[in-house]
C-alpha cells in the first residue's frame, strides 16, 4: 500500500474519532473549546454503545446503519435537552467564547504532537500496512475479522472468535472503529489498524490531556499549547503501547480517559441542566473507556481517588465540627471504596486477570530508582521528562496550598500511581512469597494483570497535564518579571511576546533532548523490527502467499493449525476457516475438550484412528496445516511464551502415519490431508 493511499485512512479514522462525538456533544448543548477537546472520548462511547445496541436489534453494524443510528441518537438528545428547559432550571453562566489564542493553541499543540507521532511511530514503520508482531496482535486483528463476518459490533459476542467456552465478551470499542473504518474504506486490515494507532496518538490522546488541562486550568492557551506538544514524550505512555501487547485496547481506553475524568468532576460543579448534561455525557464516556478496555474505569478510580476525597472534605466545611465530620466522612468513603475494590476483585468473572501470574521483576529499591529515573522495565532512563513530571507535581501541590485556584488532588494522583509502579515492579506476588504486603500487591495491581508496564504508564495520564501547566507557569513568571523590571519596554521585545517565547523554549528544551537521547532511537528500531515481515518475526512473504495458495485449495473448508506458526495469521490475513485463530494465553473462555483433544492427540492418528477420526469428523476438520517455521523448531522461537508440551499433538512432519501432503512450498510449509480417516 502506497504512503498516499494511507493518507486516505488516517483521515477516515480522524473523522470517526471526531464527528460522532462532535453530533452527540452539539446536541447535549456542548459548546466551546469543549466540545472539540471532548470530541474522542464521546465518539468511542457513542460508537461502541451503538455497537451493542444495534447487535441487540440485528442491525447490521456498518457505517451508514451506524451514522443513521447516531443520527436518531442525536435527535433524542436533542429533544431530552429541550425538554430539559422546562422542567430544570438554568445551571451557571456559560462561559464567555473561547479566544481565537486558545484555538490556536489547541491547532498547534496538536500539530506539534503530530510531528512527534510522526518521528516516533509513523516513519519508523516499515510499510503503512506493517504488523507490529507481537503476542496480542493475531487475537486483536481475528476480533475484528469475526466481528466483520458477523457484522455485529457488539462486545457482548466479541469473544467467540476463539470458540471457548465460559465467556463471550471481550471489549471491542478499539476493534468496533477499525471496523467502521474497514467497511467505510477496503484495504488491508493492518493498515486500517496502523491509521487507528496513529490517529489515537496524534489526535485522541492529545485532545483528551488538553481536555484535563483546561479543567485544571481554564483559559489558559499556552498550557494546552504544551499540554498538546509534550503529549506523546514519555515513553511509558503512548508509544510503548504499540510495541508492548499490542495494546491496542488499552492505548484507545487511557488515550480518552483524562476527557472521561473530566466529565466525572464536572459532575460536582454543575448545576440544573448543565449537570443533567453533565451526566449523561459522563456515562457515555466511561461506556466508551470501559468497552475499550474495563481497567480504564479502575485507572480513573485511582486517578480521581483523591478527588473525591477533597470533594467530600469540602463538604463538611459547613459543619459544626468541621475537622472531625471530616475525618469521619473521609475515612468512610475510603473503607467503603476499599470494600467495593475488593468485592469487585474476587467476582468470578474478574479471575482470568487478577490472578494472571506477573512476577515482580526487581526489588523496592530497584522499583523506587526506576520510576524516579523513568527508566522503568529496565528501559534506558528518560531523565528529561521524569525530571520535569516530578518537578511539575511537586510545584502544583505547594502552589494548591496557597491558591483555591489549584486542588491539590492531581499531585496526590501522581503520587499513588508512582507507588503502585514500586509495589507492583518491587514486591512479589503472595504466590511467590505469601505475606501481607504481597497479598496487597495482588489487591492493588491486579486489574492490570501485574502488568508493570501498564503500572509504569499511569503516571503518565496526569503528568502531562501537570508539566504543561508547569510550562504555562514558568512563561507567566517570567513575564510578569521583565514587566516589573521594566525590560520589556517599548525598546525590548513586547511583553505580549515573552511568554510565548518562553513557553516555545521550554517546550524545545522538553522535546529535542527526548526524541534524539535515551530511549527513542530504541523504540524506533523496534517498531520498524516488529513491522518487517522478515525472516526473524512470526510472519513472512512467503508464508503469507502461501497461506493464500491453502485458501484456493481448500475453498473454506475447516483447518486444524498450528497456532505458533505463521498460520496464527491466516483467519484475519487471509481469510482462512482455522481452529485457532491467537496464541493460547489470549483465549477469553476455557477450551473445549475438543479443542484441547485437537491439540493432544491428532497426531497419534494412526494408532487412535476411531477415536482422532471421529474428532475430525465431529469439529468438521478437513486439512491440517503446519509451517516449517513454528515455536517448536530453533528457528521458530521468536520469544512468544510456549508450552511445547501443550501443542505436542500438532507435531506433524511429512513421516508421521496417516498423514498426506497435499500442498507444500519448497520452505517446508504443509498443508496435510487425514489420509488415515479416508
Amino acid at each position: 500500500m502506497s504512503w498516499l493511499a494511507f493518507c486516505g485512512l488516517l483521515l477516515l479514522a480522524t473523522a470517526l474519532l471526531l464527528v460522532p462525538g462532535l453530533l452527540v456533544g452539539w446536541a447535549a448543548g456542548l459548546r466551546g473549546p469543549s466540545s472539540v477537546l471532548l470530541a474522542p472520548v464521546l465518539s468511542v462511547g457513542t460508537v461502541s454503545g451503538a455497537a451493542i445496541l444495534m447487535g441487540a436489534l440485528g442491525i447490521p453494524f456498518t457505517p451508514v446503519l451506524f451514522f443513521a443510528v447516531t443520527a436518531v441518537a442525536c435527535l433524542l438528545t436533542l429533544g431530552g435537552r429541550l425538554l430539559l428547559r422546562r422542567v430544570l432550571p438554568d445551571g451557571p453562566h456559560e462561559p464567555a467564547p473561547a479566544s481565537p489564542r486558545l484555538w490556536g493553541a489547541i491547532a498547534m499543540g496538536v500539530a506539534l504532537n503530530v510531528a512527534v507521532v510522526w518521528w516516533l511511530f509513523l516513519s519508523a514503520l516499515a510499510s503503512p500496512d506493517g504488523i507490529i508482531q507481537t503476542y496480542d496482535t493475531p487475537f486483536h486483528f481475528s476480533v475484528i475479522t469475526y466481528l466483520h463476518e458477523q457484522a455485529n459490533g457488539s462486545s457482548i459476542g466479541s469473544a467467540l472468535v476463539d470458540r471457548t467456552v465460559g465467556s463471550s465478551f471481550y471489549p471491542a470499542a478499539w476493534h468496533d472503529m477499525v471496523l467502521l473504518a474497514l467497511e467505510g474504506l477496503p484495504a488491508p486490515l493492518p493498515a486500517h489498524v496502523n491509521a487507528s494507532i496513529v490517529m489515537t496518538m496524534a489526535l485522541a490522546w492529545p485532545l483528551s490531556v488538553m481536555a484535563l488541562t483546561h479543567h485544571l486550568r481554564p483559559g489558559r492557551p499556552l498550557a494546552l499549547l504544551a499540554a498538546g506538544a509534550l503529549a506523546s514524550l514519555f515513553s511509558a505512555f503512548p508509544v510503548r503501547y504499540v510495541v508492548w501487547g499490542v495494546l491496542y485496547s488499552n492505548l484507545l481506553s487511557w488515550a480518552v480517559l483524562p476527557g472521561a475524568m473530566v466529565l466525572f468532576t464536572l459532575l460536582w460543579s454543575s448545576r440544573g441542566r448543565d449537570l443533567a448534561r453533565s451526566a449523561f455525557l459522563f456515562v457515555l464516556a466511561f461506556v466508551g473507556v470501559a468497552l475499550a478496555q474495563p481497567n480504564g474505569v479502575f485507572t480513573a478510580w485511582v486517578l480521581l481517588t483523591p478527588f473525591l476525597v477533597a470533594q467530600v472534605w469540602a463538604l463538611c466545611r459547613t459543619s459544626s465540627r468541621p475537622r472531625l465530620t471530616g475525618t469521619i466522612a473521609v475515612t468512610t468513603l475510603l473503607v467503603s471504596m476499599a470494600g467495593l475494590w475488593l468485592f469487585i476483585h474476587r467476582l468470578p468473572f474478574m479471575a482470568r486477570t487478577v490472578t494472571h501470574n506477573w512476577p515482580a521483576h526487581t526489588d523496592l529499591v530497584g522499583a523506587t530508582k526506576e520510576i524516579l529515573t523513568g527508566a522503568t522495565n529496565g528501559m534506558p532512563a528518560e531523565p528529561v521528562m521524569t525530571s520535569a513530571a516530578l518537578v511539575a507535581a511537586a510545584t502544583w501541590l505547594v502552589l494548591s496550598l496557597r491558591s483555591k485556584d489549584r486542588p491539590w488532588w492531581p499531585s496526590a494522583a501522581f503520587a499513588i500511581t508512582i507507588v503502585m509502579y514500586i509495589i507492583g515492579s518491587g514486591v512479589p506476588s503472595k504466590v511467590v512469597t505469601p505475606g501481607l504486603l504481597n497479598h496487597f500487591r495482588d489487591v492493588l495491581t491486579g486489574f492490570w494483570y501485574h502488568d508493570q508496564f501498564r503500572l509504569a504508564a499511569m503516571p503518565v495520564l496526569v503528568a502531562v497535564p501537570l508539566v504543561a501547566v508547569l510550562v504555562d507557569d514558568l512563561a507567566d513568571a517570567l513575564a510578569r518579571a521583565l514587566t516589573r523590571t521594566g525590560r520589556s519596554s517599548a525598546e525590548d521585545a513586547p511583553t505580549g511576546l515573552v511568554a510565548p517565547t518562553v513557553a516555545l523554549t521550554s517546550i524545545a528544551a522538553l522535546v529535542a533532548p527526548t526524541l534524539v537521547w535515551g530511549v527513542v532511537p530504541e523504540r524506533r528500531a523496534s517498531i520498524h523490527n516488529e513491522s518487517v515481515l522478515a525472516e526473524d518475526r512470526p510472519l513472512t512473504v512467503s508464508e503469507l502467499e502461501f497461506m493464500h495458495r491453502v485458501k484456493d485449495f481448500a475453498r473454506g473448508r475447516t483447518i486444524l493449525n498450528h497456532p505458533f506458526d505463521a498460520s496464527v495469521y491466516g483467519y484475519s490475513l487471509v481469510g482462512l476457516n482455522l481452529v485457532y485463530r491467537s496464541y493460547q494465553w489470549n483465549w477469553i473462555g476455557s477450551p473445549t475438550a475438543d479443542q484441547t483433544a485437537l491439540h493432544t492427540i491428532v497426531h497419534d492418528v494412526a494408532t487412535r484412528r476411531d477415536e482422532v477420526c471421529t474428532l475430525l469428523e465431529r469439529n468438521d476438520v478437513s486439512y491440517v496445516l503446519v509451517m516449517r517455521r513454528n515455536a517448536t523448531s530453533e528457528e521458530g522461537n521468536w520469544g512468544l511464551t510456549f508450552d511445547g508440551d501443550f501443542w505436542a499433538g500438532l507435531d506433524i512432519r511429512p513421516d508421521t502415519p496417516g498423514f498426506t501432503p497435499v500442498l507444500s512450498d519448497e520452505r517446508g510449509d504443509v498443508l496435510y490431508e487425514v489420509s488415515a480417516c479416508r
